[in-house]
């Protein structure tokens, strides 16, 4: 499993490319009518994701979705792929996860490129934000939804 969190999102109007002859200005001061924070893992082998939004981030959110991947994947070990964020390598987090078969495998500092979850947030910036002016966080985040439930699973 790939796991990683998208960096805090802004609701609010998203730039993008497109065909026009004169291209819609986005302003560079908005009003930002909410933000989240997206926790995903990706399942290298079946090519599934699996997400959950959080008000905000560390140790006990990332111990939290974990927790709901091994409940989805009981009878297996899990071996789950992550970068060197700082609530990734707290003591604690093991600890959360005490006795639960699930092993965390770190990527090289610098390397989160190498996650292969960086891959479902740049299909997520390109079809869902890009040239999106979303009204509401759950507006939002339904769009997420729905965009990863009809594109994945699939081979990336």
């Amino acid at each position: 499993m790939s796991f990683d969190e998208k960096g805090t999102i802004a609701v609010k109007h998203y730039g993008g490319k497109m065909y026009a002859e004169k291209a819609p200005k986005v302003e560079a001061k908005q009003n930002i009518r909410g933000v989240f924070e997206m926790l995903c893992v990706y399942d290298i082998h079946t090519h599934e994701v699996m997400l959950e939004f959080y008000d905000h981030k560390s140790h006990v959110e990332v111990a939290d979705i974990l927790t709901k991947l091994k409940q989805r994947n009981k009878h297996y070990r899990l071996y789950v792929i992550l970068d060197c964020w700082s609530a990734h390598i707290t003591k604690k987090l093991p600890e959360l996860l005490n006795g639960q078969a699930i092993e965390l495998v770190y990527l090289p500092t610098n390397a989160s490129w190498m996650n292969d979850v960086e891959r479902v947030f740049a299909d997520i910036e390109k079809n869902v934000l890009a040239n999106s002016n979303s009204p509401t966080t759950e507006h939002l985040q339904e769009r997420i939804s729905n965009y990863l439930e009809v594109e994945y699973p699939k081979k990336i």
